[in-house]
């Protein structure tokens, strides 16, 4: 077993304990700034749900606005096409022509 004189003892004390405390400071810095960026994380993590949902609720609206566009074209089309034939069928009544449908 070593002996250390008294002083050296109580000098390589202190700077233990001095080196603890600075590790515990330390520490506690890296704790509060772990917590910090969970607490970013959280706030992230919910922006990001809610720009989802966002996003999902607007390509919902555009491809209800694309469904109805294309509703709207048919029907145009179909009503175009129904005084297309109404039309022929008048003219050919005037000519003393039948059309077949």
């Amino acid at each position: 077993m070593c002996f250390v004189p008294q002083e050296e003892a109580q000098r390589l004390k202190d700077h233990v304990l001095q080196e603890k405390d600075e590790l515990s400071q330390l520490l506690d810095k890296k704790n509060h700034e772990i917590d910090q960026l969970q607490g970013d994380l959280q706030e992230m993590t919910q922006k990001l749900r809610d720009a989802n949902c966002a996003k999902i609720t607007a390509q919902a609206k555009a491809d209800e606005a694309v469904s109805d566009c294309n509703v709207a074209k048919v029907r145009t089309q179909s009503e175009f096409d129904v005084c297309l034939e109404l039309n022929l069928r008048g003219r050919a009544q005037l000519s003393g022509r039948t059309v077949m449908s």
